[in-house]
């Protein structure tokens, strides 16, 4: 096993102890040389509680080359018990545009790793939901149902790795719909300048993010308190507002006649008996907090 990329419980797991999971697989090249192979498997075993046994391929994708990169893979179950199987696209352009191959293509299997349908092909195409220019390379996505986050509750959150191929770009992009589609988009942890992997709630309705680095982190997304959430607005507002007369002059007026999209997603109100000294005096405490 080369590379680990998704894992999944089986539906029936407290019955049968099965754990499916992606990864790279590698085999000497067919030409005799000694250049890179690989493809995409799916793979199962039991967990026992302290141990991974039985241990097996239930699929190896027709997907094998000599390219190095553009290696991802997710699972996913469906409420019938067959699973998705997602195909690394290996950076190849045309291969995920043929029918005679696996590469860049997501395919519905059985639990035991055969064909769904005798149907191999579904073909057809709609336009996206959502896009992105440039590429912020998705590697993973989840809708949050829980409570803990009122206000996320329905929204999609995405995982991006790299911004049209420049490093330390990588982030988590949440999107807001309505009954007509997107309603709009926030970007989330910019400043750790990692590549964001894998996004799942979890049984604690919180959100944990997985990042790519040697260095990389799992992060447990919890609601900050009414002093955390101001102190990071604050300090929001000063990393992206110079100290300058102009802008001391902008935010006063803010603070004084009402604004939104300013200090956050939540409108602030107008405050009209504040003096303009005051409300000046007010900024420059604020943009005072910049860390950047």
């Amino acid at each position: 096993m080369e590379q680990l990329f998704d894992l999944k419980l089986h539906p029936q797991f407290a019955r049968n102890s099965l754990v499916y999971f992606t990864y790279i697989k590698t085999a000497p090249n067919p030409d005799g040389s000694k250049d890179y192979w690989v493809t995409t498997a799916l793979g199962r075993g039991r967990f026992t509680g302290t141990a991974f046994t039985e241990v097996e391929d239930v699929f190896v994708a027709a997907a094998w080359s000599n390219n190095i990169g553009g290696a991802s893979s997710r699972l996913h179950f469906l409420p019938d018990g067959t699973l998705l199987f997602g195909v690394s696209h290996r950076i190849d352009e045309e291969a995920p545009q043929k029918l005679d191959n696996h590469i860049g293509k997501i395919l519905r299997l059985k639990d035991d790793g055969t064909r769904f349908s005798p149907q191999p092909w579904v073909e057809g195409t709609e336009l996206p939901e959502l896009f992105w220019v440039p590429s912020i390379t998705v590697a993973g996505l989840t809708f949050y149902s829980g409570d803990k986050f009122p206000k996320w509750k329905h929204n999609l959150f995405i995982t991006s790795m790299i911004v049209g191929r420049i490093p330390g770009t990588g982030h988590i992009v949440r999107v807001v719909f309505n009954e007509n589609g997107e309603v709009r988009r926030e970007e989330l942890f910019k400043n750790l300048k990692q590549r964001f992997r894998y996004i799942q709630q979890g049984p604690d309705q919180l959100l944990y993010a997985l990042t790519d680095h040697s260095d990389g982190v799992l992060l447990r997304i919890e609601p900050a308190t009414a002093a955390e959430f101001e102190a990071a607005t604050a300090a929001g507002v000063a990393n992206r507002y110079a100290m300058t007369d102009a802008n001391i002059a902008l935010l006063a007026g803010k603070i004084i006649e009402g604004s939104e999209g300013v200090w956050g997603e939540t409108p602030m109100a107008p405050h009209p008996a504040i003096a303009r000294d005051t409300a000046e005096q007010m900024v420059r405490a604020i943009l005072g907090l910049a860390t950047q």
